[in-house]
């Protein structure tokens, strides 16, 4: 598909830099096919689903205060505090 074209028109054409299409040359001619497959760090991914798992904790513990937020304004103004200090003296 992409044989005997110029680089340029290919890179426009994909939307890619020309530092991309450099770099796919180069494994290519180094590794061939192989050498266009992504490479994945076991160790990385492993890293990459703790990091999302805690940043889901963190995401969790947000919107439930987010939530309790908004039934303690919800319970403030039954009481009909008005946030400026006019509650209920004893």
């Amino acid at each position: 598909m992409y044989q005997n074209r110029q680089r340029v028109d290919v890179v426009i054409e994909m939307q890619i830099s020309m530092g991309t299409m450099n770099n796919w040359l180069r494994r290519y001619q180094i590794e061939g096919t192989e050498g266009l497959h992504p490479k994945r760090d076991s160790n990385l991914k492993e890293e990459g689903k703790e990091e999302l798992e805690r940043l889901r904790v963190i995401e969790k513990k947000y919107y439930e205060g987010q939530e309790d937020i908004e039934i303690l304004k919800k319970f403030q103004a039954s009481l009909g505090v008005n946030g400026k200090g006019n509650a209920s003296k004893r």
